[in-house]
């Protein structure tokens, strides 16, 4: 699984944890290319930690995909304190 599938995963499951918060903060400071704190990064377990630099890896290769601009938005929903809504049916 890549860093992106894993990072999407972690904030559509824990979108109000520490960790959650810390991936969506990323994610949007990547996407605006906006300062980011880097001491949330050393308070994250082993494997967010290699996850989160594995997804910094992705992102400098692959920055302009559609994956990321849809990540960027699900990260942003959930770190402004929204949690997207399932589509309503008529």
């Amino acid at each position: 699984m890549s860093a992106v599938n894993k990072v999407l995963e972690i904030i559509d499951s824990y979108p109000i944890s520490h960790r959650g918060l810390t991936f969506s903060q990323l994610v949007m400071s990547l996407d605006l290319d906006v300062g980011f704190v880097a001491r949330d990064l050393l308070a994250l377990g082993d494997d967010d930690f290699n996850t989160a630099i594995e997804l910094i890896r992705e992102w400098r290769v692959v920055k302009d995909g559609d994956t990321y601009r849809s990540m960027a938005h699900v990260a942003a929903v959930y770190a402004l304190g929204g949690i997207p809504s399932a589509p309503s049916r008529p």
